[in-house]
């Protein structure tokens, strides 16, 4: 993440967002107001289900009322914006975020979570002392949730490729397939999955002489490479699906994926 400037080292940096009621927001009706808060509620448990944020609450007994809830998140300003922005309730006008980085002295705030919890994340420093034997780092992508996304992600990405089998294996066929890639997975990032506060901090594409060997290409095998940036942008999981195309010996009517 990074740091605001002038900020000594010896401080943590947090990203914290709070949501605020807006100042004139839109008349509903109890049953519409009812749906948008489970779609606000279930929003923000994505959100901490996938590590972008740590914690997040109500606010009671707060001295201006607008003040609703809090969240700290593990990306920087712009994309912690970025991403509570899309929250129903922001998006329907019924709330509206400001944002803050918090300093605090490094080391006094962490918020460890046991690996029973789905979407278990640790994304603060300083964590290396903590005596809790239930608790042990482990790369964020290994849990069920993101599992569960990938899995999704790809099978996203095997339907938007489905054509390419009646395709020769060449140039114009990767360009074509990094563009069909990159519209999926540019929706992924204006809807807040992916991280980054530019396209390619949050994802990339390569389907070209690189991501193919000889035998490939003599055997019309396609092969794409794909990076995500699921929990922090710019770190990547990187996979790779392939199909045959036109340009092998399989026949597009029976066509078993490549791996």
């Amino acid at each position: 993440m990074d740091r605001p400037p002038g900020v000594p080292a010896e401080f943590d940096v947090r990203t914290v967002v709070f949501l605020v009621r807006a100042d004139d927001p839109p008349e509903l009706a109890d049953d519409e107001l009812d749906d948008l808060q489970r779609e606000h509620l279930a929003y923000g448990f994505s959100l901490a289900e996938r590590g972008i944020t740590v914690a997040n609450g109500p606010m009671r007994e707060q001295s201006d009322e607008r003040l609703r809830g809090m969240s700290v998140y593990t990306v920087g300003r712009d994309e912690a914006l970025r991403i509570a922005g899309l929250d129903p309730m922001v998006q329907a006008g019924w709330l509206r975020v400001e944002v803050a980085r918090w300093c605090v002295a490094a080391g006094k705030v962490a918020f460890p979570r046991h690996p029973e919890q789905v979407g278990d994340v640790v994304a603060f420093e300083h964590l290396d002392d903590i005596d809790d034997p239930h608790w042990r780092p482990d790369p964020e992508w290994h849990y069920v949730n993101l599992r569960r996304y990938l899995a999704y992600l790809e099978h996203s990405i095997d339907d938007a490729t489905q054509w390419a089998v009646f395709e020769p294996n060449d140039d114009r066929l990767w360009d074509q397939v990094r563009r069909s890639v990159g519209d999926v997975l540019q929706d992924q990032w204006r809807s807040g999955r992916l991280l980054g506060e530019r396209a390619d901090q949050a994802f990339f594409v390569r389907c070209d002489r690189t991501t193919m060997t000889q035998a490939d290409l003599d055997n019309g095998r396609l092969v794409v490479e794909i990076g995500v940036a699921p929990v922090r942008p710019a770190e990547f999981v990187v996979f790779r699906i392939g199909q045959w195309t036109a340009s092998g010996d399989a026949d597009p009517d029976d066509v078993t994926r490549a791996r």
